[in-house]
């Protein structure tokens, strides 16, 4: 009977905790947790930054379960924005869940930034390293970074003790605020000491003629700068990996001294050189068009030499450069390289890939907006149907630049239909080729002078109203002084009817005036001109004949200048032919690294040319 009824009674008890969790609110079990679920997220009080932008940071969101976590989450996530200077959230209960407030406070914009301390550098100068900007909210991880890049600026300067503060001033009243750095520049770093530490493959007094870095001396002020030490690190790096320390890791310490008053740094340079690797065999692999001998004797680097990254990669465009010049330009090189134990040497495979002869299909110009295209592909000297050359190309882009009409050039293929041929593609980048100068000065025997001059390298005088593109060069020049003028006007045309011929004049004007015991001792007037034809003859060698022109008079002379001179008083005609012959076999006219220009001429007067002289 006792039995019976416990059972009962825990029959009762189960029954009554079934109906009670059935008639619970819906509110408290909709996520299956008992946790309520978020029925609005509100923003409040914020003027400058969007609700919208707000609400897209949070992770909490309308038809969540609520999760206080979550929403402390958001609170540091809306912080971290740098936008506000408080946040806080309420939770509201409502109807079947609660809704979600967050009230911002938002920071005043930053409206002034101030330098206080600063001799060094001027406000200006230390704006310019401030990222921080105006009329944006001001932040503490921004003002940090500027805190830093302003010591940074001062460390380049040798300023190594330099100490940068900022705080942040709010005007409540006009919702505004000023950020304010203290700069304490402290002294001049000056170097007395550099040790070198762990350098046995060459001296101390070799390793520093590579840095710039220096100790003060007499003729030195041997201040340090962090970003000369810095490049000094770079300069030993480069030294030891070209002598075959390929390992090798050079770093610094800086060690400040104190005593008194005077303060100094010595630096402490410590190379951890490494092993000095030296090359061993050398082989070359899936060489089918040139005889492996061949392709060694182009190499630089033998075995047995000491072993550098800079020669590894010349000698693989040494051979790429071969395969280019027979029309593979589709070759590649890969070398591979280990460290064979048993020689103690580092052994290179040279892995070729040598493809297929290709020929120029057509030739694309591309990027020009001013110059012609035909201005440029008389300049190629490689033509559809042809293989393609590397030797070739390399004098084409060389004369390309030096037109002095283009910033870059590059060079480039396209396939086509063909397998064997391929389009060639001229890329380039126009640069200014007009210039406008003028200028003036003052000497003793001219007095005042100026000059005016107007040139433009790539004239076309038929492309109104620009006047460019077609390769002619115009000069127009006027110089005025109290006691001299000098006009001149030069035209020449490159490629007369598209063929390496050239054609063109000049028509100048002259006359100074006698000019005290100092000056001139006579009035000298000339008018002139002359007519140029060329021909190349061949890449490095042309020809320039020139007939000339001229009226000069001299008259108003000193009675004490030479016979010579006086015997040539009146007015004379000079005609006169040129022959110029130059060879040239430098690869820029501009900047050139090699060759050399070898001019001779020979000038002829008078005779059957006629004239006075």
């Amino acid at each position: 009977m006792t039995k019976f009824k416990i059972n009962l009674a825990i029959i009762l008890a189960l029954s009554f905790l079934a109906v009670s969790i059935l008639s619970l609110p819906s509110a408290f079990c909709e996520d299956g947790a008992g946790q309520k679920i978020i029925k609005h997220v509100d923003v409040k009080n914020n003027k400058t930054v969007s609700g919208a932008t707000i609400l897209a940071k949070l992770k909490t969101k309308k038809g969540d379960a609520f999760s206080q976590k979550i929403v402390d989450e958001d609170i540091k996530r809306l912080y971290l924005l740098g936008f506000f200077s408080d946040v806080s959230v309420s939770v509201e209960d409502v109807q079947d869940g609660v809704g979600i407030i967050f009230t911002v406070m938002e920071k005043a914009p930053l409206t002034k930034v101030v330098f206080a301390g600063n001799k060094v550098f001027d406000s200006k100068r230390l704006e310019g390293a401030v990222e921080s900007k105006l009329n944006e909210f001001a932040d503490e991880r921004k003002l940090k970074k500027d805190a830093d890049n302003i010591k940074d600026l001062y460390e380049k300067k040798g300023y190594p003790w330099v100490e940068v503060i900022y705080k942040i001033e709010t005007d409540e009243a006009n919702a505004s605020s000023k950020a304010i750095f203290t700069i304490n520049e402290g002294a001049r770093a000056v170097v007395k000491k550099i040790d070198l530490i762990g350098n046995t493959g060459f001296s101390d007094k070799r390793i520093a003629k590579i840095m710039k870095s220096r100790t003060a001396g007499f003729f030195r002020s041997g201040v340090y700068k962090k970003e000369v030490l810095e490049d000094d690190m770079e300069r030993i790096k480069n030294f030891y990996r070209q002598a075959g320390y390929l390992d090798v890791k050079p770093g610094y310490e800086l060690l400040f001294r104190e005593k008194g008053r005077k303060k100094w740094i010595e630096i402490a340079v410590r190379i951890e050189e490494g092993r000095k690797y030296v090359t061993g065999a050398i082989k070359i692999a899936n060489n089918t068009v040139f005889p492996e001998e061949e392709l060694k004797a182009l190499f630089n680097m033998k075995p047995g030499d000491t072993f550098t990254e800079e020669a590894l990669h010349t000698d693989v465009g040494s051979i790429q450069e071969h395969y280019f010049d027979k029309g593979y330009i589709m070759a590649r090189v890969r070398p591979d390289t280990v460290l064979n134990m048993a020689t103690d040497r580092i052994d290179i495979t040279y892995s070729l890939t040598e493809g297929e002869v290709a020929y120029v299909n057509k030739i694309n110009i591309r990027g020009n907006t001013k110059t012609k295209d035909v201005v440029i592909r008389r300049e190629l000297r490689i033509k559809p149907g042809e293989r393609y050359d590397g030797a070739k190309l390399k004098r084409s882009k060389e004369r390309l630049n030096n037109l002095g009409y283009f910033e870059s050039i590059t060079f480039d293929t396209e396939e086509t239909a063909q397998a064997d041929k391929r389009d060639m593609v001229v890329d380039v980048k126009e640069t200014k080729t007009g210039e406008f100068s003028f200028g003036g000065g003052f000497s003793s025997i001219d007095k005042l002078i100026g000059f005016v001059e107007i040139e433009q390298r790539n004239f076309d005088m038929l492309n109104f109203p620009t006047f460019t593109g077609d390769g002619q060069d115009i000069k127009l020049r006027g110089e005025f002084g109290s006691t001299r003028k000098n006009y001149l006007l030069s035209w020449t045309e490159p490629w007369i009817f598209d063929k390496p011929l050239s054609f063109g004049f000049d028509l100048y004007a002259s006359e100074h005036n006698k000019s005290g015991s100092t000056g001139y001792a006579y009035d000298e007037t000339r008018q002139g001109g002359d007519v140029r034809f060329g021909k190349e003859f061949s890449e490095v060698l042309r020809g320039d004949l020139t007939y000339r022109i001229e009226t000069v008079d001299i008259s108003d002379l000193d009675s004490n200048v030479s016979q010579a001179l006086k015997d040539e008083a009146g007015e004379n005609t000079i005609s006169s032919a040129m022959f110029q012959l130059t060879k040239n076999t430098t690869d820029n006219r501009f900047n050139p690294v090699r060759g050399a220009i070898l001019v001779g001429s020979v000038e002829v007067a008078g005779g059957p040319l006629g004239g006075d002289k």
